[in-house]
């Protein structure tokens, strides 16, 4: 439960930290912060961006589609006293299968990964992911909308 918690406050945070911007190329602005970030801490050279790029984004593609059919069953989920047992179930079983997606994705790219870049890239690489979400997290947590 707590990793929920963790994950639907990165998720808030992010809306918060993506309503604060203009509308147009918000998405892209972090994207592009989120890829500068990576390739400064992992110190990925330019033969390796060719290779790399392309296959991260597709990680990120198959990852925001589970992540995206988790906020859609969140949504729609039953609140409070409209809640029964079967319901309740019926969520969890559905966390855990979209955790153990999530898992096997990671696998199957850290795989790929592999063939890609040397082993220590690739623990930069994951200890960068979280770093840029607690920065995301920070600069949210620091924003202050104007005349307040």
């Amino acid at each position: 439960m707590k990793k929920i918690f963790a994950i639907t406050v990165v998720l808030t945070s992010i809306c918060l930290l993506v309503n604060a911007q203009p509308m147009k190329g918000r998405a892209t602005d972090i994207e592009a912060q989120k890829i500068g970030f990576i390739t400064q801490r992992v110190g990925i050279t330019a033969d390796d961006a060719k290779v790399f790029w392309p296959v991260y984004n597709e990680y990120q593609t198959e990852l925001r589609k589970i992540q995206s059919a988790r906020r859609t069953q969140f949504t729609a989920m039953p609140r409070g006293n409209e809640m029964n047992e079967k319901d309740v179930e019926n969520f969890i079983e559905k966390e855990f299968e979209r955790k153990q997606q999530i898992l096997n994705l990671e696998k199957r790219y850290h795989e790929r990964f592999k063939s890609i870049l040397p082993i220590q890239k690739i623990a930069k690489l994951y200890i960068a992911e979280e770093l840029f979400k607690a920065e995301l997290v920070r600069r949210i947590r620091d924003f202050r909308p104007p005349n307040q």
